[in-house]
């Protein structure tokens, strides 16, 4: 599974060290990955959703 951070564009403090596959934002925020551009297979919008499939499939 990839470290994923969150951070605030308000305050720039990191929000969530998120430990799953799922993420919800609360506040306008930056969403880090810790993958390489090449394990990235699609990135799809559902509704107000961003989908990001990897190789490894999380």
């Amino acid at each position: 599974m990839p470290n994923i951070q969150i951070v605030s564009k308000q305050t720039h403090q990191v929000l969530d060290l998120a430990g799953s596959v799922h993420v919800k934002l609360v506040e306008n925020s930056v969403v880090i990955i810790n993958v390489q551009k090449e394990d990235v297979v699609t990135t799809e919008r559902e509704g107000s959703a961003l989908i990001i499939t990897l190789k490894k499939g999380v």
